[in-house]
């Protein structure tokens, strides 16, 4: 659904804030009036219409921006009408008009602003009959659309209708007729459209059959209609609803065949609304009732069986009461009015690389790197779908010898052009009595302000300042980021950990298990971790992440994913990085922002694959720790030992 929004500051993330563009609260005002057997002809009753329409007292005004109308008598009279909306004084003169229909009997017109709805169409949902087996008049249906608007959400169906007058038994059950089909029309109109009845039903009770078949509850209720100022009861002669008399102005206020019902979407409280609380009723002792925009327009609830008062009339004014009842050819209906809210046109979601916000204009969106999914469209309904890319993982970390802080850092693999906006390196300590306390976390936020994105070759690099490792986001100078010690390397998106309390620990008895909340730890993307030789006795991982080491009783230098981002989610992928950056300890030389060596643990002929061929390598190599042999080490360990050939074997036998 559309909501009307205030303005709102959107936190995408820690550091990357958007403020969206001000939505303001705008008004829809629907009217309908049965304007009395309105022909070609008219002189004497245009003037009065205009002062009706446009006039204005204390500030307020009929002023619509939909009008129904009722009995008029041809297509000229429709032309005519028109023009008055367009000339009169006060008049914005942007009105236009539904083509005109010419059934049995007079006819309804549709008349609508061309700057707040665009005309989608009118379609005769059922044509009218003298038979005293069917319904009077034809039954049309207006379909428009909230201008600048593309959504279902944003259209309304507004059915107008003029039903058989009089209280007889036939009088009632062709009046059941017609309601029967609105309400079968509207079960059936395109989902997320919202819907309106305006127009002269002639019932003069709301127990009537035709009333209950359109605002009761039935087994399909999509087409269920609503009284928007929730005032069901015996309407014709009876004083307490002198407020919501429409019929007849200028001789005897006495019932209530003017109105307009709507839909259930259009009084639920969000977006596209009615401006009031159906949920109340209509004031019975003031016509000024603060809880509805709807209104008998000039009826300020002091007459009753009587013409509506000019003098005093404090609704309205003597001059625009005299010219209601002057519009009226002395037998005829005040117009009534409600308003809908409406959301601001120019406002839609957008796709920002941190995910989805509601209500951007798309000029904003575009300044914002996102993609504009139309206007009126919310989060949760925009096609395609916001989608954040959940692919990335780590792919090299060096955590560096003492003395070597500057050259540490966490390389991220993903596709090109992925927004790293969410992301955070968590960094969890596994030693001794520390164990589960959060160290470090680097959020991937804002590189230099802006969103953080995976490069065109496909890497990310946050790391220290040695030109080496050519950072992406640099973190930290001269000071280490990682310790060596036992300690889990997350990649997770939207997490609540802090490196302060209360959120710092992920193991808060040090039982070496998680006791924390994975809604505050958030999305793990990826995991790996090091141990050194206090593992498992008293250092623990977390997270189950797969884990290299010990390096003899430390933990390794780094470690890189061989095959190049190949995630398996297994220790087996992680290669031994040298701790010289360049190779020369036997170590896999560091590649920040590169492909990592394509000859991997194992794989001794580099084709990425494990086969016999790579055998051989492992009888030369046994026992011996070099540069060329390192492509054979596949657990880490310096030197080439049974434990190699034993994970080769798994390997070898593996799925590749």
């Amino acid at each position: 659904m559309l909501r009307h929004i205030g303005r709102r500051t959107v936190l995408l993330t820690s550091i990357i804030v958007i403020t969206v563009t001000t939505i303001t609260s705008a008004q829809l005002r629907v009217a309908n009036w049965n304007v009395t057997n309105f022909d070609d002809d008219e002189t004497t009753r245009i003037a009065a219409f205009q002062t009706a329409i446009y006039g204005e007292y204390n500030g307020r005004s009929m002023a619509p921006d939909v009008l129904v109308g009722e009995e008029f008598i041809s297509s000229a009279a429709v032309i005519d009408f028109r023009n008055l909306l367009n000339n009169a004084t006060g008049s914005p003169g942007d009105w236009a008009s539904a083509p005109f229909v010419d059934g049995p009997d007079t006819d309804s017109a549709f008349f609508y602003r061309t700057t707040k709805v665009d005309y989608l169409g009118m379609t005769v949902v059922s044509t009218g009959s003298s038979s005293t087996s069917d319904h009077p008049r034809n039954i049309q249906r207006y379909d428009i659309r909230l201008k600048g608007f593309d959504t279902a959400e944003a259209t309304i169906a507004i059915y107008a209708s003029h039903m058989k007058a009089g209280s007889t038994g036939t009088d009632q059950a062709r009046r059941l007729i017609e309601a029967e089909i609105i309400r079968t029309d509207a079960e059936n109109l395109p989902e997320g459209w919202h819907f309106i009845l305006a127009g002269d039903f002639n019932i003069q009770s709301s127990s009537q059959a035709a009333y209950v078949e359109l605002v009761g509850s039935q087994a399909n209720n999509d087409g269920r209609f609503f009284d928007p100022i929730r005032t069901p009861g015996e309407w014709n002669n009876n004083y307490s609803y002198r407020f919501v008399h429409t019929q007849e102005p200028s001789t005897a206020m006495d019932d209530r065949h003017d109105q307009i019902l709507v839909s259930a979407s259009l009084i639920d409280g969000l977006g596209f609304d009615y401006d009031g609380n159906a949920n109340i009723s209509y004031s019975t002792s003031t016509w000024d009732d603060p809880n509805h925009s709807y209104r008998a327009w000039g009826n300020d609830g002091t007459t009753y069986n009587s013409p509506i008062a000019t003098t005093g009339n404090s609704m309205v004014g003597p001059t625009i009461a005299q010219a209601l009842i002057d519009s009226v050819n002395d037998n005829g209906h005040l117009p009534v009015f409600l308003d809908l809210l409406t959301p601001d046109p120019v406002a839609g979601a957008c796709c920002t690389p941190c995910g989805c916000v509601d209500a951007m204009t798309e000029a904003a969106c575009i300044e914002a790197d996102g993609e504009f999914r139309g206007t009126g469209v919310l989060c949760g309904e925009e096609e395609p779908a916001c989608v954040l890319p959940n692919t990335m993982i780590m792919n090299e970390i060096f955590i560096a010898p003492e003395g070597t802080q500057d050259s540490e850092f966490v390389e991220i693999i993903g596709n090109p052009g992925d927004s790293l906006c969410g992301l955070s390196v968590v960094v969890i300590e596994g030693e001794t009595y520390s164990k589960g306390q959060v160290k470090r976390i680097i959020s991937l936020d804002s590189c230099d302000s802006e969103v953080c994105y995976i490069n065109s070759n496909g890497y990310f690099v946050v790391g220290g300042i040695n030109p080496v490792i050519n950072a992406d986001l640099v973190e930290g100078s001269g000071t280490s980021l990682f310790e060596n010690g036992t300690e889990t390397f997350l990649l997770v998106r939207d997490t609540q950990l802090t490196i302060i309390s209360p959120n710092n620990d992920v193991d808060t008895n040090n039982d070496g298990v998680v006791d924390i909340s994975m809604s505050i730890v958030g999305t793990i993307l990826d995991k790996m971790g090091f141990i050194d030789d206090d593992y498992p006795s008293t250092d623990k991982m977390y997270f189950d992440a797969p884990f290299i080491g010990p390096n003899g009783t430390a933990v390794p230098a780094g470690a890189a994913r061989c095959p190049d981002g190949v995630d398996t989610d297994t220790a087996d992928e992680w290669m031994v990085l040298s701790a010289d950056l360049a190779g020369a300890d036997g170590g896999l030389p560091v590649t920040p922002g590169n492909a990592n060596p394509a000859a991997c643990g194992g794989d001794s002929d580099g084709d990425g694959d494990y086969d016999l061929a790579d055998f051989a390598g492992f009888q030369k190599c046994f026992n011996v720790a070099s540069a060329e042999c390192s492509a054979l080490d596949i657990d880490g360990v310096p030197g080439i030992t049974i434990e190699d050939y034993e994970l080769f074997a798994a390997l070898l036998n593996g799925p590749q």
